[in-house]
């Protein structure tokens, strides 16, 4: 399975999550096995102090390590087992246990040690997985998971928490939280310069209620939230008048592949004449899924490729079982991230109908997570990823073939009806100026 999480970390790490690419959840059995990869994010700093000394001092005196001096500069990541390193760790070391006051927890200093490192990488999608957080990632991945039920995205830039996104019905919607609201502490702690995975940690480690410190339109709330057993609904849908099919998909996982098929079988059977999916705001999730997902709408071709630092190619294509006939519009804005930027951009290369909505986030990087002998991961990037007809997205995004700047609600505020109880009027559109764009657009130039 292999993940684009984006800037995306599902509550619990997306996306987007199986040993090697953990952000999956629903895949095609017919597919070969791919490449797990993930695209997500996380920063953290470390400290470099380890019982790996013990390894150091082993490597130094039998000449495992290069003879240069110790002074002496080490290219890249050779720098990490350098022998002027591996001294530093051995004088940290002695000081630590000649003058530090306090007892020093060992495993602790080794999870901070591997963190730096990723950190040092300065790669902004780099991360070090504890054990227990790789198998939170693998939990996120399935479909149903322990937590709150909220995605959550990490600037970049600022290192801020928001909420992308609130599955309807869970714990955190129950208790008020919306899209958009920044995260500031959880149980009374500032999580300023925390990692994501840490963030989520914190959640989902939590048996009853968690506290959440939360920033809203600039006044600050507080929000008691207590955990469950999640499921994730990924996909709703409805018919709109003028017999368009309405699909929503909130982000890219192992069980959306199936869920959008049910979708796209029952808008089907009710006749539907043309289909508008909407990207809005998700934050991106499987690579597998989201070409198995556009293996269900396009002719049989070239889907996306990545190349990595050497120029070799992975491509990923679709067959023509299941090609779809009929007009696809996709409704996108500045949250659309990763997987989301590869469906639009795709779709948007076979002309199947027009983009509309906002620029896009721009990641098309691919992350690859590496198990470790102790049940613990690192992940990098290790790809570049580029769309059917070479659209490079990443920094950039995807633009949309229609501008439509967002109305005051915001797409994450357009709600859709319960899959199970699908409208037969056009109320999803309401007041979403994107959504009656995109459905001028197909009566006007597609439906013909």
């Amino acid at each position: 399975m292999t993940k684009i999480e984006d800037p995306k970390a599902a509550e619990g790490i997306s996306e987007e999550k199986k040993a090697a690419e953990a952000a999956g959840k629903g895949e095609r059995p017919e597919k070969a096995p791919k490449k797990n990869w993930e695209f997500t994010k996380g920063v953290l700093f470390g400290i470099l102090i380890s019982a790996v000394c013990v390894m150091a001092v082993f490597f130094v005196r039998n000449g495992t390590i290069g003879s240069g001096a110790a002074s002496g500069e080490a290219a890249g990541a050779e720098a990490l087992t350098s022998r002027s390193t591996l001294q530093k760790l051995q004088e940290v070391t002695r000081k630590i246990e000649d003058s530090f006051l306090y007892e020093a927890d060992g495993e602790q200093l080794s999870e901070y040690l591997f963190r730096g490192v990723a950190a040092g990488l300065q790669d902004p999608y780099a991360s070090y997985y504890s054990a227990e957080e790789l198998q939170n990632v693998l939990d996120i991945s399935s479909g149903a998971y322990y937590g709150i039920g909220i995605t959550l995205l990490q600037d970049i830039q600022t290192g801020i928490f928001r909420v992308a996104g609130v599955y309807q019905d869970s714990p955190a919607w129950e208790a008020g939280l919306r899209a958009d609201d920044q995260l500031l502490e959880v149980d009374g702690t500032a999580i300023g310069g925390m990692d994501l995975s840490q963030v989520v940690a914190m959640i989902r480690e939590k048996q009853e209620e968690v506290g959440l410190t939360i920033s809203r339109n600039g006044q600050e709330l507080q929000v008691q939230v207590v955990p469950t057993d999640v499921e994730i609904p990924t996909v709703s849908w409805q018919m709109l008048e003028g017999n368009i099919g309405y699909l929503r998909i909130t982000e890219f996982d192992t069980v959306t592949v199936q869920q959008f098929r049910e979708a796209l079988a029952d808008l089907e059977e009710r006749g539907m004449e043309a289909l508008v999916t909407d990207v809005r705001d998700n934050p991106g999730g499987n690579l597998d899924s989201v070409c198995e997902i556009l293996d269900e709408l396009l002719p049989e071709g070239l889907i996306v490729y990545a190349e990595n630092k050497n120029g070799e190619r992975e491509e990923y294509t679709s067959d023509e079982e299941h090609k779809f006939t009929k007009p696809v519009a996709v409704l996108v804005n500045g949250n659309s991230a990763s997987a989301s930027e590869i469906f639009a951009g795709v779709l948007q290369d076979y002309e199947l109908g027009p983009v509309v909505g906002t620029q896009t986030y721009g990641k098309g990087v691919v992350q690859r997570t590496y198990l470790l002998s102790d049940g613990s991961a690192l992940k990098l990037t290790t790809d570049k990823y580029y769309t059917a007809k070479g659209q490079d997205i990443d920094g950039k995004g995807v633009t949309p073939d229609v501008i439509v700047e967002e109305n005051s609600l915001g797409a994450a505020e357009t709600e859709t009806p319960e899959a199970e109880q699908p409208a037969e009027t056009g109320e999803a559109a309401g007041e979403d100026r994107t959504l009656q764009k995109a459905i001028e657009l197909l009566k006007a130039e597609w439906m013909r």
